[in-house]
């Protein structure tokens, strides 16, 4: 059965022109199929393959090596609790037991009403925003259990409040859309600084909100004027300083 419409197919096509090795448009393509299915079928792998001139085992390889694809039917929003060590020691095993608790048995495919798939991740990347959660890869950092009890709330309510980079994660599908490469929808919302600020919302997150993604240092703020003067302007540069200083 095939997954790709004819109109997507086009839209495939289009995102392997981007690249001069066709290989490379792999993981931009499973977000493609993810974003029909919602999750990776082997179905989907084989459409991928052909399109790309590769067998189904070689999709695989890589598919498989990703937390991101997922392999069975998923929920509207994947919920990613990071139990790794920094985020342990802050509390984080005891977050997830509790997402454990209130999403029920069900929860490590998908939850009764459709609405979210409980992930226990092994690191998330974000240490100092410990303990971390992501919903469908948007942080909500240094989480705690009131905050993800309102959560998994908002988050069956279809209406999850912003995360810490400011934006409202939207549904799996969606996401996987923009992940694709398609573009952000008309209903993409950025929340507030105010939004991610009220109680019972993203905490401290508004330290954050404006440059979490772009910090020179990972802390979420952006570097004074005499940090940005000190940086090399290209990796070339770099090199340069590198091979000067050696």
């Amino acid at each position: 059965m095939a997954v790709l419409t004819l109109e997507l197919r086009r839209e495939a096509e289009r995102i392997k022109a981007r690249y001069p090795d066709p290989r490379s448009a792999m993981m931009p393509l499973l977000y493609l199929v993810q974003s029909v299915e919602g999750h990776v079928s082997r179905d989907g792998m084989l459409e991928v393959g052909g399109l790309l001139g590769l067998t189904t085992a070689e999709v695989e390889a890589v598919a498989t090596f990703y937390t991101m694809y997922r392999f069975r039917p998923t929920g509207r929003y994947v919920l990613a609790i990071c139990t790794n060590v920094s985020c342990a020691l802050l509390g984080a095993k005891h977050l997830y037991e509790k997402a454990e608790e209130l999403l029920g048995p069900t929860a490590h495919d998908v939850t009764d009403d459709g609405a979210i798939t409980l992930h226990e991740e092994e690191c998330l990347g974000a240490c100092e925003q410990a303990p971390l959660v992501q919903v469908n890869w948007l942080n909500y950092a240094r989480m705690t259990e009131d905050e993800l009890v309102k959560l998994i709330d908002d988050l069956r309510a279809g209406s999850p409040s912003p995360s810490t980079q400011g934006v409202v994660p939207p549904d799996l599908k969606t996401t996987c859309r923009i992940l694709a490469g398609l573009g952000t929808p008309d209903s993409w919302h950025t929340g507030t600084r105010e939004e991610a600020s009220e109680p019972g919302g993203r905490g401290d997150g508004p330290r954050e909100v404006a440059h979490d993604t772009k910090s020179a240092r990972g802390r979420g703020t952006e570097p004074s004027q005499e940090e940005q003067s000190e940086q090399p302007d290209t990796v070339e540069d770099q090199r340069e300083e590198q091979v000067d200083g050696s």
